[in-house]
């Protein structure tokens, strides 16, 4: 299913594709696999909403820097070593 509205030619940010995902932000799809495997937000129908993800990795970067790891020992994916997010949508790629 491709969540492009064809008569604006704009990306629906609330239900990206995993795929769609990956290519905005520019990252690996083992970074987002492992952010939803420890905890980051999905849809119902399994489609990411970019704006729910950031939130989610905002708060564990947040979290991480403020207590040194993740509870499960790791530093989320999106975050730097220093629990700063990193993830930033791509150049000229925000749908608008």
């Amino acid at each position: 299913m491709s969540t492009e509205n064809a008569a604006e030619g704009k990306l629906d940010v609330t239900h990206l594709t995993v795929d769609e995902a990956l290519r905005l932000l520019g990252v690996e799809r083992s970074l987002i696999e492992e952010d939803i495997e420890e905890g980051a937000p999905l849809n119902a129908d399994g489609t990411v909403n970019l704006v729910h993800y950031g939130a989610w990795l905002n708060t564990a970067c947040e979290r991480s820097e403020q207590t040194g790891s993740e509870p499960e020992g790791r530093v989320p994916k999106g975050c730097d070593a220093e629990g700063a997010h990193n993830l930033q949508l791509r150049e000229g790629e925000d749908g608008t």
